[in-house]
């Protein structure tokens, strides 16, 4: 995280003189202000990186013994939903330009993606986090003398 936020903040530095060379320079006022906007959340996502980067490393110092990235994320399986988003998208955005007869099998595309989409991800979860069946015997037991 430490190079990514040092890239961050060298880019932000470099878009704040950009953007004052551009303000002084050009004629018109609408690309100053937009580089500078930019140069403020690159700015603040280096600030951000470093911080959570520091944080991490004083509590690794604090207990020397922590496991770092000890967060196991659960991620859906090979599915073909992102082909239909796909599909969706290009039939929404021709839809837009040019008939809203396209418009109309785009977003039945985009339902069945989102509800597809969706079935996965339950199924999985499902699956990942279901209890583990106990082979042992269910039957009560007899109490001891």
């Amino acid at each position: 995280m430490k190079p990514l936020s040092r890239a961050l903040l060298w880019i932000a530095l470099f878009l704040i003189v950009d953007a004052a060379v551009y303000l002084v320079t050009a004629r018109e006022w609408t690309g100053g202000p937009l580089i500078a906007v930019t140069a403020v959340a690159a700015a603040f996502l280096g600030s951000v990186l470093r911080r959570t980067a520091r944080r991490a490393a004083a509590d690794l110092e604090q207990d020397p013994g922590a496991e770092i990235g000890g967060v196991e994320l659960d991620h859906v399986g090979p599915t073909i939903w992102p082909a239909g988003f796909a599909v969706a998208a290009i039939l929404l955005a021709i839809g837009l330009v040019t008939s809203v007869w396209i418009l109309i099998p785009g977003a039945v595309v985009f339902t069945a993606s989102v509800l597809g989409w969706f079935r996965d991800v339950r199924h999985q979860h499902e699956a990942h986090h279901a209890p583990a069946e106990e082979s042992v015997n269910h039957e009560p037991e007899a109490p001891a003398p």
